[in-house]
């Protein structure tokens, strides 16, 4: 009994341990990006965008969109568009309707 109660110990020190660790190291994270950035805020609580934009307005969303993964290469697409105010889903569907309509022009990022 005493030797469970003895690795059981351990066992909880150890964990106390790695959380200890692992907070120390999520917040040295998020010091630098806060440094790099200007905030460790990455996502946003919510994004809220007009019902009426234009075709245009929401051409430049997919361009900011795509601005933004150059620059931010190691970003997830998803992040970037939340970084952009935009949903990822909002984002592939408007950049195919630009497509399909001739309008999408990489070359302008």
């Amino acid at each position: 009994m005493f030797e469970y109660e003895n690795n059981y110990s351990q066992s909880i020190s150890s964990f106390i341990g790695w959380a200890h660790d692992r907070l120390h190291k999520e917040i040295k994270q998020n010091k630098e990006i806060e440094n790099q950035y200007g905030t460790s805020e990455i996502f946003k609580d919510q994004i809220k965008l007009p019902n009426n934009l234009s075709f245009e307005e929401k051409l430049e969303y997919v361009y900011e969109v795509d601005r933004l993964r150059d620059k931010f290469l190691h970003l997830s697409k998803a992040e970037v568009c939340s970084l952009a105010g935009l949903y990822l889903g909002t984002y592939y569907k408007w950049k195919k309707q630009a497509l399909n309509a001739g309008l999408y022009n990489k070359t302008k990022i």
